[in-house]
């Protein structure tokens, strides 16, 4: 039977995303609607599945409506093959923030190196998902892996493609050695890109561009560096399109690296120039971010508890900045819709080549000891007043709770037998466990300020909640299948 499977049915919720994907991973017909048409909205899917599986996502509060329409405008999704850029230039947390929004829309990804890559790990890929880091250097001097660049290089000749963010963008422009040149643009700083700065920033979006389907004409997101584009010279490159345009500057940030954009600099040199590009030109297909949609509310929060909070408490009080703080949304980040459209507006399958080879899976790692380490860490700083203090003691108490609650659960699924159509989710889960394990155990040796060890905890809570989710409706649509059946 055909459905409708609407945003706005389900309330907005990113399961929305997460029920078409993991159905298009169990072989169902999805089709993706860039554009409104009746009673679709733009971004809405129409699914061809059994009713007895349509029953099964309602148990979990995923609602499918009959329709018998796809419309024209419509275009039928495949489920990427992705490849997720760790090793040394995108190491842990700058891979976790696109594993979490890749496992939140349901996504399997293999983390590879740039060792994996230059050995051939892309020959059975058909999407290479570059996050912020040191892309900037190029793949073959950042990961000491001569052969890498080539690689990326023929993934996009053969009909693959990009998504950067930031370090990934800028490797996706034109203008620097080894970079791909997939957006025949150069940024206007390039090698020294500290020069910009670290904040929120919001962004206005093209209404024409599929990026856009079912989102507001402006998102806000974190911003790190990243590459900023003069729109006169994107609108002479050869395929380019500007997706969004920097538009307003929400706060400043010193989190992980001190370095605050300001209003005045961010004025000068970053407001109304390009943000996003989309590339489908001679050098292949693309999608360049220079803010972070993947870090979403996540870092957003805790940009908030490294400023914000501690100087607007004395001016509202604990309450308000204690709801401000319980009700950020780390799971359904406006701007991870960004990050979806991008996935499906660059979806399709590249040729196939022989001799593909996989990097070897991280033995399976449970991560709670470390979590739990670097949880006992916590404490407000010294020169905490007695309610910065409790307002911090709070938000530290629900991280606990919460990191207990996803322990249980996660031993309690895995426990679970796994199908065919999760064991790639599942491999996913144990490379993003073993690294966050990993990169727990260091930083619990490393002072730092609070924040940044609020978001070490909070990340593996959030990486650990959206691969649940994941499991729970694979469980269910598994059911449904044996009830069809």
């Amino acid at each position: 039977m055909r459905y409708r499977l609407s945003w706005r049915d389900n309330d907005d919720r990113l399961d929305t995303a997460l029920a078409a994907n993991r159905l298009l991973a169990r072989g169902h017909t999805v089709w993706w609607c860039a554009e409104g048409a009746d009673a679709l909205e733009a971004g809405d899917y129409v699914v061809d599945c059994p009713r007895a599986v349509a029953q099964a996502l309602a148990t979990l509060g995923v609602r499918l409506n009959s329709t018998t329409e796809v419309p024209p405008t419509a275009r039928p999704l495949a489920l990427p093959r992705v490849a997720l850029l760790g090793g040394s230039v995108s190491a842990y947390p700058y891979d976790g923030y696109y594993a979490l929004v890749l496992a939140r829309l349901g996504m399997p990804s293999r983390s590879v190196s740039g060792g994996d890559i230059a050995a051939g790990a892309l020959r059975d890929r058909d999407l290479l998902v570059l996050p912020g880091g040191f892309s900037t250097w190029g793949l073959d001097a950042g990961e000491d892996a001569p052969g890498a660049d080539a690689e990326v290089r023929a993934l996009l000749g053969r009909g693959g493609a990009c998504i950067g963010s930031c370090g990934g963008a800028f490797y996706l422009s034109s203008g620097r050695p080894g970079w791909t040149g997939s957006a025949g643009v150069l940024p206007r700083v390039t090698h020294e890109y500290l020069q910009s700065g670290v904040g929120l920033v919001t962004v206005r979006l093209d209404a024409a561009h599929p990026l856009r389907a079912g989102l507001a004409e402006a998102v806000e997101m974190p911003y790190y560096h990243g590459p900023v584009w003069e729109p006169d010279e994107c609108a002479r490159a050869p395929g380019v399109s500007v997706v969004a345009r920097f538009r307003s500057l929400g706060l400043s940030g010193r989190l992980f690296i001190d370095n605050p954009l300001d209003q005045e600099r961010f004025a000068r040199e970053v407001e109304g120039r390009a943000a996003i590009l989309a590339s489908a030109g001679p050098r292949g297909r693309a999608v360049l971010f220079s803010p972070h949609p993947e870090m979403g509310d996540l870092v957003r929060k805790h940009l908030a508890i490294d400023g914000y909070v501690r100087r607007y408490l004395p001016v509202r009080g604990p309450a308000v900045l204690d709801a401000t703080l319980r009700h950020y949304r780390p799971l359904e980040s406006p701007s991870f819709r960004l990050v979806s459209n991008a996935v499906h507006w660059l979806a399709a399958r590249a040729d196939d080549a022989p001799g593909a080879v996989a990097p070897p899976a991280p033995a399976a790692s449970a991560p709670w000891d470390a979590l739990a380490r670097r949880r006992r860490g916590l404490v407000p700083p010294a020169d905490a007043d007695a309610a910065l203090g409790a307002l911090l003691d709070a938000e530290i108490a629900r991280l606990a709770a919460r990191a207990e609650r996803v322990e249980r659960a996660m031993e309690s699924a895995l426990a679970r037998p796994p199908s065919a159509a999760d064991t790639e989710l599942r491999a996913a889960w144990h490379a993003m466990a073993h690294a966050a394990a990993a990169h727990l155990a260091r930083a619990q040796t490393t002072p730092g300020p609070l924040a940044l060890g609020l978001l070490d905890v909070e990340t593996l809570v959030c990486l650990a909640e959206a691969w649940l989710r994941a499991f729970e409706v694979d469980a269910a649509l598994d059911a449904g299948a044996k009830a069809q059946s």
